[in-house]
């Protein structure tokens, strides 16, 4: 549980953890809650408050990913908050800091920043999830750290992306990944040989290179990119009625930010929004 802030009270309400300032309340009060797990993105939280910077993305001390962004609440008093979050693979930790006295404002605002990226979330190696662009007008679900991304047309065009959690590579190479994920889309590893597949190399934006497999089967077009970085594992999958839908499937690939870049963008949507 948060140890809190020096010379601040410290003060425990069920699994959120409040320190005030010094001063008092309005100089700064900041709620820390380690494990929420009905949000749904940043924007619950910000609610119909005015934002006045950011999203901006972040990361703690462990590389997990998180948001920072600044608001205010339209009235008379008009108060300053400054809201965190930190992204875990099944709940988010909230950091929400919340200034009346504008003299106040900045120390508030890195209070918070300081508190986000110190506060751990003891995960460990294992599945992570990863940055990339959402695709345009697609509409994403999760489970089980899998997300699976369908067009507009859905269901009436039955064509499916799926973005796959970066696997750590001692767990489980790049080649054998692979030949998981060729079985999976055949039936059985045996109907992978009866299939003629086209292999390339694609290297994005970046510094990632994916290995880029394509097959047909009926009338579904099928592309299985497989990449890795100094420590993951990643992989992409798209069934397709289409194939103007590959274009979709080559951009995501091309704004996946590897787990080891720290983040260098504020547009990735599908984690802000």
């Amino acid at each position: 549980m948060y140890a809190g802030l020096p010379g601040w009270g410290r003060h425990v309400e069920a699994s959120v953890v409040r320190v005030v300032a010094p001063e008092g309340d309005a100089a700064g009060t900041i709620s820390v809650e380690e494990r929420v797990r009905s949000l749904s993105g940043i924007a619950d939280l910000i609610g119909d408050r005015r934002v006045i910077a950011g999203p901006t993305l972040t990361t703690n001390s462990e590389g997990e990913q998180g948001v920072l962004v600044t608001a205010e609440e339209l009235g008379e008093l008009s108060p300053r908050y400054e809201i965190g979050m930190l992204v875990g693979d099944e709940f988010n930790a909230v950091v929400i800091g919340m200034t009346l006295d504008p003299s106040y404002f900045e120390r508030t605002r890195q209070a918070v920043q300081n508190i986000v990226g110190d506060l751990p979330l003891f995960l460990g190696v294992r599945r992570r999830l990863y940055l990339y662009p959402s695709p345009v007008g697609w509409h994403g679900t999760r489970h089980d750290m899998v997300t699976t991304w369908h067009p507009p047309a859905y269901p009436d065009e039955l064509t499916r992306m799926i973005v796959y959690p970066a696997l750590p590579r001692k767990s489980l190479p790049a080649d054998e990944l692979h030949r998981v994920l060729c079985a999976e889309i055949c039936g059985s590893a045996e109907r992978i040989e009866q299939l003629v597949w086209t292999d390339e190399v694609v290297t994005t934006r970046f510094g990632m290179s994916f290995r880029v497999s394509s097959t047909r089967i009926s009338n579904v077009i099928v592309r299985l990119a497989i990449g890795e970085d100094r420590s993951y594992v990643y992989a992409v999958r798209l069934e397709a009625e289409h194939v103007d839908r590959v274009s979709a499937f080559t951009a995501l690939l091309d704004g996946i930010i590897p787990i080891d870049l720290q983040p260098v963008t504020n547009t990735m949507d599908h984690w802000v929004r």
